[in-house]
């Protein structure tokens, strides 16, 4: 792998143990199966929560999520699994914040109590 960004490994030596490099380069999106997901544009150009792509992206983000935990996948592949959910709940929350239902700070305060009760 060829890459501008170093693996902060004393080597001098861009690797797959390089994080930065890995999404620098584009290598890090190629984890999305085939047919799992509607189109990114339907999904990440949807303007209401209630979108069919984006209420589709987010179950299917989540049940994939719940699958790679039940499964105990390999820690690469879990990470994977609850970046995409955390990547559609977030696109749920942008919405609703534009508009004006509610903020991130609103979903975090709820996060909060729920691991608090």
């Amino acid at each position: 792998m060829t890459g501008d960004v170093d693996d902060d490994v004393d080597d001098d030596v861009d690797d797959d143990r390089d994080e930065e490099a890995r999404f620098a380069d584009g290598a890090a999106v190629d984890f999305v199966p085939s047919g799992s997901y509607p189109p990114a544009d339907d999904v990440w150009l949807a303007a209401d929560h209630a979108d069919p792509a984006a209420v589709e992206a987010l179950r299917a983000a989540a049940e994939e999520a719940v699958r790679c935990a039940e499964a105990d996948a390999d820690p690469e592949e879990r990470a994977r699994a609850m970046g995409r959910l955390l990547a559609h709940a977030s696109l749920h929350v942008s919405m609703a914040s534009e508009a004006g239902e509610y903020a991130m700070r609103d979903v975090v305060r709820h996060a909060v109590e729920a691991v608090r009760s």
